[in-house]
């Protein structure tokens, strides 16, 4: 082969190797442990403002989106949801339009439009000239910037891609102490990423089983499998709530759901449970699901979305207990 012919190939070969290991970057100037960088900007409006005027009182999320990007549209929508339903809790979402090197009259009134078209409660902001979106390093759109109540960056999202959001969003929940940090590499978390607005559905659910209302978690739990029929966790939760509303029947069958899923009936209901302040049921056990319960509990029962930090220690004792009640000698006894 020829010497050039052959320092080509090399030298793409060392540049598909960069490509494959080199992780994404969401933002050229802006690193995770920063300072938030302020700015005088204005509103739809036009009225002036500081960047960081209004920090949330535990977290704030900065969202880089322009109106022509579907995935800005997702996350401007699905925060806002997140918003009104935590921002008493310390939480504030800030939106910064863009999309225009020059803003004009129109532009700005067009902006504000699409902004009142997604029901937009939180601030929203334009960056006409795009010196925010430079002094970022902002690399695409939609990007987010979770920060702490000092305006220290904590995570950065370049994409709102299905996977990463999910991520992001407990981030943010993090942040708020609405979940443990999930510590990394642990086998207990679960990996799976509920569709659509079902983790949204999930989380109420969750609260209000925390405080005892349980027909409005039966509400919301029914919302989270209607919307993600695979999400085992939303079928244990709600098999929990069901149980407690005096629906044996409806819960059982949520309970088989949750275990035609990967989730043991038993092992589901202690995990659902756990922390609700009820005892858990009884159920009756089908020794076909109970025999292989080891692998597939200690997963389940651990679900990110909840914040359960159950051990495996608890988790294998759980699964022994079940083994016992499916064999013989254990229903003897």
């Amino acid at each position: 082969m020829p010497f050039p012919r052959l320092l080509r190939r090399l030298a793409l070969a060392s540049l598909l190797a960069a490509v494959v290991v080199t992780p994404a970057v969401a933002f050229k100037r802006t690193f995770k442990a920063e300072a938030l960088k302020d700015f005088e900007i204005s509103d739809v409006a036009g009225e002036s403002v500081r960047l960081l005027a209004s920090l949330g009182e535990k977290a704030t999320v900065l969202i880089f989106w322009a109106s022509w990007s579907p995935r800005s549209s997702e996350a401007l929508g699905e925060f806002q949801e997140i918003y009104a339903e935590h921002r008493g809790t310390g939480l504030q979402v800030v939106a910064v339009n863009v999309e225009h090197q020059e803003l004009e009259a129109e532009q700005r009134r067009s902006i504000a439009t699409f902004a009142a078209t997604q029901g937009l409660t939180y601030p929203v902001l334009v960056d006409d000239g795009l010196r925010v979106f430079n002094a970022y390093g902002v690399i695409a759109v939609p990007s987010l910037i979770l920060a702490d109540a000092d305006g220290n960056i904590l995570d950065l999202l370049e994409g709102y891609s299905n996977m990463t959001r999910c991520d992001f969003r407990d981030r943010v929940l993090e942040a708020l102490g609405m979940l443990q940090p999930v510590v990394e590499g642990s086998p207990e978390v679960s990996a799976y990423c509920p569709v659509g607005k079902a983790a949204r559905y999930f989380q109420m659910g969750e609260l209000f089983l925390n405080k005892k209302m349980v027909g409005r978690a039966v509400k919301a739990l029914r919302r989270a499998v209607k919307e993600d029929p695979k999400y085992a966790e939303a079928y244990v939760h709600l098999a929990a709530a069901l149980d407690l509303q005096g629906e044996g029947v409806a819960a059982a069958e949520a309970r088989e759901q949750a275990a035609a899923l990967g989730m043991p009936p038993r092992l589901a209901a202690v995990a659902a449970l756990e922390g609700h302040g009820a005892e858990a049921p009884d159920p009756v056990l089908d020794v076909d699901s109970a025999g292989g319960g080891a692998g597939q509990g200690a997963a389940g029962i651990a679900p990110q979305a909840a914040g359960f930090s159950r051990s495996r220690a608890a988790a294998e004792e759980a699964t022994a207990e079940e083994r016992r009640d499916a064999s013989p000698m254990g229903k003897a006894k």
